[in-house]
């Protein structure tokens, strides 16, 4: 991890539906913290972190599904 004061709390599972929400896998399945979030750091396997807006969030059974500022599609889900 880059910036040794980040906490990862999901990782990416995969995109949820068409229209460019995924489905996150909680390291802490009880934890609700991603819901209240403004902004989260996505930090690819390979390549630069960054920051992105968390334009809605909502629980799915044991799951997070998060829709992220300019992903608008699920292709772009799939970048």
């Amino acid at each position: 991890m880059a910036d040794s004061r980040l906490i990862p709390l999901a990782e990416v599972a995969r995109p949820h539906g068409v229209r460019g929400e995924l489905r996150l896998k909680l390291y802490n399945r009880d934890s609700d913290l991603l819901l209240d979030l403004d902004e989260v750091v996505l930090e690819p396997t390979s390549g630069t972190p960054s920051t992105v807006t968390v334009r809605e969030a909502r629980r799915a059974n044991d799951a997070i599904l998060v829709w992220l500022g300019g992903c608008d599609s699920r292709d772009r889900a799939e970048e």
